[in-house]
């Protein structure tokens, strides 16, 4: 408190105090860092949440195709069969 209330005899206020209330912007800072701290935690969840669902959805059941050696003796029966 940097100045006391002034007051008359009936206990009026002629002047008000003048204080630092540093206890109310230390608890604001508190507050904020809080808010701050469950917004980034729910985003974080929210994401991961999504990468999950993506991850699930970009697995369809694809039919497995030739392999690089069934291929390449396909090729080869081919061109034997044009040249003979």
């Amino acid at each position: 408190m940097i100045h006391p209330a002034v007051l008359d005899e009936a206990q009026n206020v002629i002047t008000p105090e003048s204080a630092i209330l540093y206890g109310s912007f230390i608890q604001n800072i508190a507050n904020f860092l809080i808010i701050g701290a469950c917004m980034f935690f729910m985003v974080k969840a929210v994401a991961m949440v999504t990468s999950k669902l993506h991850k699930e959805e970009e697995k369809p059941a694809a039919p497995a195709g030739p392999t690089t050696e069934e291929l390449l003796a396909e090729i080869r029966d081919l061109l034997k069969e044009k040249n003979a």
